[in-house]
């Protein structure tokens, strides 16, 4: 195994900290090395890579860029830019009186954040339908949900 390291020049050596990075397993990463410098690599090797605390920080830390780099280049990848677009979204539903889209958006951002429920507390009142964010009761009427009882036109 220390004679296959020793050979390995600094780009080598790239290839397969980013491919394990990318959680590419040793057959692809083989295949691939072969492919791109012409010469056979044991999996084995790679699997030392993989399995050896001292490359784990290494490929923790191309795995963040990658991952940043990711977020960076496609907004949808982006928790900020989802909850910003659902806002608007949900704004606009409200407005327009369309309670059940509105609901349906504030349950999608409460799911992003990972934070909120919504739902019926019985704590609160008369059966009133309320959004929990992190422990703060909001009545739905301020959070934009239709009051209990409400008639929804078709939607639903």
């Amino acid at each position: 195994m220390r004679g296959q390291y020793e050979q390995l020049d600094g780009e080598q050596r790239a290839l397969i900290l980013h491919s394990l990075a990318e959680y590419e397993g040793p057959t692809d990463i083989s295949r691939k090395f072969e492919g791109q410098y012409g010469r056979k690599i044991s999996e084995g090797l790679i699997r030392y890579y993989r399995d050896t605390d001292s490359w784990a920080s290494e490929i923790a830390t191309i795995r963040q860029e990658l991952n940043r780099r990711i977020i960076a280049d496609i907004p949808i990848a982006s928790k900020r830019w989802r909850l910003k677009q659902l806002y608007r979204h949900w704004k606009a539903a409200a407005d327009e009186g369309r309670h059940m889209s509105a609901a349906r958006m504030l349950r999608q951002a409460a799911e992003e954040l990972g934070q909120i429920r919504v739902g019926i507390d019985l704590d609160v009142g008369e059966r009133e339908h309320v959004v929990s964010v992190a422990g703060t009761v909001i009545p739905s009427a301020i959070a934009g949900l239709p009051e209990p009882g409400t008639v929804l036109d078709g939607e639903g």
